[in-house]
This record gives C-alpha cells, sequence and structure tokens, in this order.
C-alpha cells in the first residue's frame, strides 16, 4: 500500500546531513507506526475470544486485573479487530485514534466500507477521512431530538423491548431523513458550481461573495417569495440591458 500523504515535506531547504537523517527516520517511524496499528486490531482479535472464553461477568475483573483497563478501552480494541481484520494494511498509516473512529458503531457501515475502498484506491488521505466520519457522525438536530426522547423516556421508567424497538425506529428515520438533507446539499452544491462553471471567474467570484455577504438573506427572502421570478425584465435592469 502506498503511503497517505498528509502533506510533502521539503527537504531541500535542509543541509544534507540533516535531510538525511529526517528522511530515514521519517521512514523508520512509519514502519513502526504501521505494526502498532497491526497491533491494535491483533490484540483486538485476542480480547474477542478471550471475551467468548471466559464467561459472563469475568471479562471485565481480567481487563482490571491484567491491564488495568476499562471496558471502553477494549471495546476499541475490539470494534478494531472487528472492522479491519485480514485489512490492516488498508489503515495502518492512519494515526490509532482515526482508526478508532472509523471502527466505532457510531460510524455508519456503508461510510466505513466506502472509506475502507477509497483508502484501498489511494483517493484519500487522513484529513478526509476525518471529515468523512465527521459528517457521518455529527450531532444534527433530528439525531439529537431523538437522543432526547430516548433519555426522557429512560428517566420515566424502566424500558421495554417495544420501547427499544420503537426508539430504534425514531433513530433510523431521524438518520434517514439526515441523509436525505445530505444529498440534497450534495446535489444543490454540484448544482452550483456547475452554474458557477458557465460565469466569467469574476462574475462567478462576485456572486459568491453576494451570496455568503450581507446581501446573503435578502437574495434568499427574495427567492422564497418568487418576486424575481415575476419581473422578466428585472436582470435586463439590474444589469443595464447586459
Amino acid at each position: 500500500m502506498s503511503d497517505i500523504a498528509i502533506q510533502s515535506f521539503d527537504y531541500s531547504v535542509l543541509d544534507s546531513d540533516v535531510a538525511d537523517l529526517a528522511q530515514k527516520s521519517a521512514i523508520w517511524i512509519k514502519g513502526q507506526h504501521r505494526r502498532m496499528v497491526e497491533g491494535v486490531i491483533s490484540i483486538g482479535d485476542h480480547l474477542i475470544i478471550v471475551k467468548e472464553q471466559i464467561g459472563h461477568g469475568q471479562f471485565g475483573r481480567w481487563l482490571e486485573a491484567e491491564f488495568g483497563w476499562t471496558a471502553r478501552t477494549a471495546q476499541n480494541y475490539m470494534s478494531a479487530a472487528e472492522a479491519f481484520s485480514g485489512k490492516a494494511k488498508c489503515v495502518s498509516d492512519l494515526p490509532v485514534a482515526t482508526v478508532y473512529k472509523l471502527a466505532a458503531p457510531s460510524t455508519p457501515t456503508e461510510v466505513r466500507q466506502r472509506i475502507v475502498a477509497d483508502l484501498e484506491a489511494g483517493k484519500i488521505d487522513h484529513k478526509q477521512v476525518e471529515n468523512e466520519i465527521w459528517e457521518a457522525t455529527r450531532p444534527t438536530p433530528a439525531k439529537m431530538e431523538a437522543e432526547r426522547k430516548r433519555t426522557q423516556i429512560m428517566r420515566r421508567r424502566k424500558l421495554t423491548p417495544q420501547d427499544e424497538a420503537r426508539i430504534a425506529r425514531q433513530q433510523r428515520k431521524a438518520e434517514k431523513e439526515e441523509q436525505y438533507r445530505k444529498q440534497k446539499r450534495d446535489e444543490g452544491v454540484a448544482e452550483v458550481r456547475a452554474i458557477l462553471a458557465k460565469l466569467p471567474p469574476s462574475d462567478a467570484s462576485r456572486l459568491l461573495d453576494l451570496l455568503v455577504g450581507d446581501a446573503g438573506w435578502e437574495v434568499r427572502a427574495l427567492h422564497r417569495s418568487g418576486e424575481f421570478l415575476h419581473q422578466p425584465n428585472a436582470y435586463a435592469a439590474a444589469t443595464g440591458g447586459e
């Protein structure tokens, strides 16, 4: 697998001896880091096996006695193993914290699969991975509202299986609604890009300045009212008939 390029460093600005030292150190550090990530996944594999065999209630005590770990620490390892066992090289250039985030249950499976495919194809770097994870897991009004309702129910009474199922349905609905809104935002951005590409660069730049500036809210209000659409000569009047 090729290195994930974070940014290229200009070694020509260094003395030759220092540049040689830094380059060799970078190669060594990358190798150590890859082995560390692969070790995280191997540890997770072993933890999964022990948890299955050790018996109910003993796993947490074993973690505390042997390593001083919490169940959450162990879960990070196990999630990484479940997500990337057999694919360690694919994520070995990512920071360990990013590997944990990518493997976490909060990251949707389809997002994880797409990111892994992009990593294997060399199309994405670790900053882009972080951005995609954030976009997929960021708190949204719909998610926060679903969580608020879930918390209220839990406070009122012990949850029944029916309650859990209903909350799960609400969360799935909220996630689908958010995915739909994101799709529409992406389609809108693509359409805006296509429109801007047809304009002279100076006009495109000025239009963007207006839309994100103080006049933006007035333009949006004009659009909602339909007033501009009902004035066929408005553009000609505004542009002097150009």
